[in-house]
């Protein structure tokens, strides 16, 4: 291979990473759950969209929903039915106060996916005998090949011990 050739070849090497740019790139855009493919999935927020924002290495995630009507957003979904979420990509910590809980997650990225490993803590209730609790767990989303279906798999577990394992599937609009 002649030295010109390595060099075109290096050249087009890199702009394609260039192009291509991070991973985490390809969660951009406007997400709309699947109510088919996802199923029958208890206390899923009704209408849920995400619109996915990167600003370096942040993920902006605001989501819109229905809220529930009787107005208890349920523990289990705590950061999923949150308005507007700020996680970092690069495995640093973020901390954010939902409602009477302050979540603290840890984002990174795993080949395509993005795994969030996180904790939500409320010390003290916010109403007369209402208790402490607390949920951890993962959220890890990935999309497919042809980029126009995201996969979000939540694996949360609560203090009382409720567990919540399911998969939610969201077409790019």
């Amino acid at each position: 291979m002649t030295i010109r050739t390595r060099c075109a070849a290096l050249f087009l090497s890199l702009s394609v990473l260039a192009v291509a740019g991070t991973p985490a790139q390809g969660f951009e855009g406007k997400w709309v759950l699947d109510k088919k493919k996802t199923g029958d999935v208890p206390q899923v927020p009704q209408d849920l969209v995400q619109q996915i924002k990167m600003d370096g290495n942040s993920m902006i995630i605001k989501s819109k929903f229905a809220q529930p009507k009787n107005g208890i957003y349920p523990i289990l979904w705590v950061g999923i039915m949150t308005e507007e979420l700020r996680l970092t990509t690069d495995g640093s910590e973020a901390a954010k106060s939902i409602g009477p809980f302050e979540l603290r997650a840890k984002t990174s990225q795993d080949g395509n996916a993005l795994v969030t490993n996180f904790t939500a803590n409320m010390e003290n209730g916010m109403a007369p005998g209402q208790e402490a609790g607390s949920v951890e767990g993962q959220w890890l989303r990935s999309v497919s090949e042809d980029s126009r279906v995201m996969t979000l798999q939540i694996k949360n577990k609560c203090s009382d011990g409720r567990t919540l394992n399911t998969k939610l599937y969201f077409n790019r609009k």
